[in-house]
């Protein structure tokens, strides 16, 4: 894996600049924009908000919450352009060894059953799988519907 040819930025505080950034690598659109800032900026637990900024623009991004010694990884996102570079390997140790600085011992995430990239990156970082779930949701019809 190369290094990306910008640093990667951490910061203990979720700035407007990156959840703008962060949001619209997610694909959040406009209209639930100020619900999910909302959501995000009442996380209350020690922050590592990550990301890669190329010629202006977010190219890489993720969250690292961290609570009673773990450190959850949260949406980690590149740009389809900036793949296959280890740009995402760069977002996960710089969370990982600023949530260790701060005192974290164990880390955590969840990924998408389908997302065999992402697994992969994991894998190979040390995670394994722990257990699988998934989410059900009822239509207004009464019938149930599951997203894994």
């Amino acid at each position: 894996d190369q290094k990306p040819a910008t640093p990667v930025i951490v910061s203990g505080d979720m700035t407007d600049e990156w959840l703008d950034g962060f949001l619209t690598m997610n694909g959040t659109i406009d209209a639930q924009r100020p619900a999910a800032s909302a959501m995000l900026k009442n996380i209350h637990d020690p922050i590592a908000a990550a990301s890669i900024v190329e010629n202006g623009k977010m190219v890489a991004c993720g969250l690292g919450v961290l609570e009673r010694g773990h450190v959850g990884l949260y949406d980690i996102y590149v740009d389809a352009s900036c793949r296959r570079k280890g740009l995402g390997r760069c977002i996960c140790s710089s969370i990982l060894s600023e949530a260790k600085k701060k005192g974290a011992e164990h880390a955590y995430l969840q990924v998408v059953k389908g997302n065999v990239h992402a697994k992969h990156l994991y894998t190979t970082l040390g995670y394994e799988d722990f257990y699988t779930y998934w989410f059900r949701a009822k239509n207004v019809t009464g019938t149930q519907n599951e997203i894994s």
